[in-house]
């Protein structure tokens, strides 16, 4: 109990007496360490608990980049074995300010990291999870052109026709206008609808791939 109380930095723990020290040597060092590191057993019920934990800022800035800097899974594996939720969100845009309001696969499929997406998919990540106008991590892939990241979201169950809910802009379309061959002919053999058109112009994938 003194060791929990410490360790939330609440009150002073007691020095050890002397008996204590000849008799548990290893457990004097055990609570000396926890006496002495202020946020410990906060930590560790944050992490220890089987639901998802909540990120400090820092601590979600460090997960965003995770996921923008390196297709490594290893630094994203260990935050999710700790109780970070797959689907957290850059809120604030630290790791780029269009990645503002974007959650981990978005971020990921935007830099093509195709090892992040299986990682974050399998921890339960929504696949469709979108910004705030409606762009999803299917629609930044296809934007991109990575057409392994557009074959994994669509295999997850992405939805192929969800489009932008400012312009009405589908995966389709924005494959096509930056001339993404091979994501274009994964996206109609997916079922995309060749003729959705943006709701803000009328313009059509075959359009504007002219």
């Amino acid at each position: 109990r003194s060791n929990f109380v410490r360790g939330l930095g609440l009150v002073r723990v007691p020095r050890l007496g002397k008996a204590i020290k000849a008799r548990a040597p290893t457990l004097l060092a055990a609570i000396s360490e926890v006496a002495n590191t202020a946020s410990v057993m906060r930590d560790v019920l944050r992490f220890a608990v089987p639901q998802y934990c909540t990120p400090t800022r820092a601590e979600r800035q460090a997960i965003c980049t995770t996921c923008h800097t390196s297709d490594a899974t290893v630094g994203l594996a260990r935050w999710l074995r700790c109780g970070v939720d797959p689907n957290t969100v850059d809120v604030d845009g630290d790791t780029l300010s269009w990645n503002k309001g974007a959650p981990l696969l978005f971020i990921a499929a935007r830099q093509g990291h195709s090892d992040l997406i299986d990682a974050l998919l399998w921890s339960g990540a929504d696949v469709d999870q979108a910004k705030a106008n409606g762009c999803t991590p299917l629609f930044i892939a296809a934007q991109n052109g990575h057409l392994s990241v557009v074959t994994k979201l669509i295999a997850a169950g992405a939805l192929v026709d969800k489009a932008k809910t400012d312009t009405g802009c589908t995966p389709l379309y924005i494959a096509a206008q930056n001339g993404h061959l091979t994501v274009v002919t994964k996206l109609i053999a997916a079922g995309a609808d060749v003729d959705k058109a943006r709701t803000d112009s009328g313009w059509t994938p075959l359009l504007i791939a002219m």
